[in-house]
């Protein structure tokens, strides 16, 4: 089973973004129809990789397709342990490195990486940087990052609470 769902997790086309593992799958941008639920009826899901579209639940994102860092967190130490158990011998096609294989180890320094791009300098910005004034506009707080409560999926923007 750990194959098939990472097969899935680590697909750039499903779950992984640049900036981490997205907490609904990309695919449903496109695959919204669930079909037909038994005592549910017609199931939609919306795929969402920001801000909530919809006040429902206090219009934040709601789980539907952001960036986690709690969740990241555990999906990263989870495939640590199993690498532990399961030692360098148990190797993973990566869907976006063109199926080449990894250990688990190597899995989670790919997501690990991701994450820790959102506090990185790259190509002149850092998604994680504070985009509000005075922050933003300050000389003084320019390079001030912030740990947001959740980041855009498509863009790494930081969403929703800051300290």
């Amino acid at each position: 089973m750990l194959r098939r769902i990472l097969e899935r997790l680590l697909s750039d086309r499903e779950f992984l973004s640049p900036y981490g593992v997205r907490s609904v799958s990309w695919i449903h941008a496109e695959q919204r129809d669930l079909g037909v639920l038994s005592g549910i009826g017609r199931a939609l899901i919306e795929y969402v990789p920001g801000k909530s579209t919809s006040d429902l639940f206090g219009g934040n994102s709601n789980w539907r397709g952001p960036i986690w860092m709690p969740i990241n967190y555990s999906i990263v130490q989870a495939i640590e342990k199993f690498h532990r158990f399961l030692g360098d011998e148990f190797r993973v096609a990566v869907p976006c490195l063109g199926g080449r294989e990894m250990t688990l180890r190597e899995i989670a320094n790919l997501l690990a990486e991701r994450l820790v791009g959102l506090y990185r300098p790259k190509d002149g910005s850092r998604p994680a940087l504070a985009t509000q004034p005075p922050f933003a506009t300050s000389l003084h707080w320019q390079d001030l990052l912030l740990f947001y409560e959740y980041f855009h999926a498509d863009t790494g923007q930081g969403l929703g609470a800051a300290h």
